[in-house]
C-alpha cells in the first residue's frame, strides 16, 4: 500500500487499503489498530486529492478516538499515541490544503500537546511545530512565523538535525522574502542549499535552488542567475523524477523573457554548473552525475528542459508559479 503510493498508484493503494482493513477486522485486532487502517486510507484519499473528504473524516474519527481507551486491553499492531499523532498530522496536511489555516494551527497544535505529553525529544517536536509557519504568514503573523522557525533552528542545532536545519533555513529565506528583506533571503536561501547537499536531500535542493532563483529574480535583478539556478531546479527534478519540473521551466521562461533578447542561457550541462555555482558545498555536477550516470543523459534532458524553457519564453508571461 505504501509502494503505490508512494509511486502514485492510488487506485491500487486505496484497495490495498481497504483490504487491510478487512483482514485487520478478521484478525481480531483491536480499536487501535483498526483506526490506524482508516488513517492510512484517508492518506490516499488525501494524496488523490480529497481533501474536503479527508478532513471532514478527520474531524470526526477525533470524536470517535476520544471514547478510545488509552491503554488497550485489545491486541494491537500499534501504539495510540502514534495513531493519534498520524491522524492528527493527516487533517493538518488537508487543512493546508485547502487553506483553512485556522484549522491547520489547531490540528498541529493538537499534535504538538501529544508528543509533549509522551515526552518525545525537543527536535521531534521542533519538526512538527516547523509545519505551522506557512499558515502562520498567510494569516499575516509574520512576526510569531518567525519567532516560531528561530526556535526550531535552535532545536535542529541542538539536535544536530542537518535536514531540519536545510528545511528551516529554507522557511527562514521565505519570511525574509515576504518581508522584504532581500540580501537576507539571499544569503538564507545559499545556506539551506549547502545543508541540503550535506544532508543528501535532493528535493530539497531542487526546491532550494528554485527559490534561491526567486529570490535573485526578485531582490537582486538577476535574471541570467535566477535562470542557471531555475534551471538546475528544472533539470534536478527531471532526473528525479520528482514533481515540479514543470513550474521551475516555467518560472525559469520568466527570467529569460526578463533577461531580454542578449539572454544567453546555458546550454550544456558543465555551463550550468558554472552559472549556478558558485556556493561552498554545493556541488551540482556531481549531484547531476548520480542521479544521471548515463553518458549524455544529463546533456539530453538539459537540451529538452532549454525547448521547452524558449517555447514558453515566447508566450504571454504567467503567474509566479511558486515552487
Amino acid at each position: 500500500m505504501d509502494l503505490c503510493r508512494g509511486g502514485g498508484r492510488l487506485a491500487e493503494a486505496l484497495a490495498l487499503a481497504t483490504q487491510k482493513a478487512d483482514y485487520t477486522r478478521r484478525a481480531g485486532l483491536g480499536s487501535w489498530t483498526q483506526l490506524a487502517d482508516e488513517v492510512r486510507r484517508l492518506q490516499v484519499l488525501a494524496a488523490m486529492g480529497r481533501a474536503d473528504q479527508v478532513l471532514a473524516a478527520v474531524q470526526r474519527l477525533r470524536e470517535h478516538m476520544q471514547a478510545l481507551p488509552a491503554v488497550s486491553d485489545q491486541s494491537e499492531t500499534v501504539t495510540p499515541w502514534g495513531v493519534r499523532e498520524t491522524l492528527l498530522d493527516t487533517g493538518r496536511d488537508a487543512a493546508l490544503q485547502l487553506s483553512r489555516w485556522d484549522e491547520a494551527l489547531e490540528l498541529s497544535a493538537a499534535a504538538a500537546a501529544s508528543m509533549q505529553d509522551r515526552g518525545a525529544p525537543a527536535g521531534e517536536i521542533a519538526r512538527a511545530r516547523f509545519n505551522d509557519y506557512y499558515p502562520l504568514i498567510r494569516l499575516g503573523h509574520t512576526g510569531e512565523a518567525l519567532a516560531l522557525l528561530l526556535e526550531c533552528r535552535r532545536a535542529f542545532e541542538q539536535a544536530r538535525d542537518i535536514q531540519g536545519l536545510g528545511t528551516v533555513l529554507m522557511a527562514l529565506a521565505d519570511v525574509e522574502n515576504t518581508r522584504g528583506h532581500g540580501e537576507a533571503a539571499i544569503s538564507l536561501a545559499r545556506d539551506a542549499l549547502r545543508y541540503c547537499y550535506l544532508a543528501g536531500d535532493v528535493t530539497a535542493i531542487a526546491v532550494s535552488y528554485h527559490n534561491l532563483g526567486n529570490y535573485l529574480a526578485r531582490h537582486a535583478r538577476q535574471p541570467a542567475a535566477a535562470l542557471a539556478c531555475r534551471l538546475a531546479a528544472a533539470l534536478i527534478r527531471a532526473l528525479a523524477r520528482a514533481e515540479g519540473a514543470d513550474r521551475s521551466a516555467r518560472a525559469a521562461a520568466d527570467d529569460l523573457r526578463a533577461a531580454g533578447a542578449g539572454a544567453d542561457p546555458p546550454t550544456d550541462v558543465p555551463g550550468l554548473c558554472r552559472q549556478a555555482g558558485g556556493i561552498p558545498g554545493a556541488d551540482l555536477d556531481r549531484l547531476l552525475a548520480a542521479l544521471a550516470p548515463e553518458p549524455g543523459a544529463a546533456q539530453r534532458v538539459l537540451g529538452e528542459l532549454l525547448a521547452q524553457v524558449r517555447d514558453l519564453a515566447a508566450a504571454p508571461p504567467a503567474a509566479d508559479p511558486g515552487t
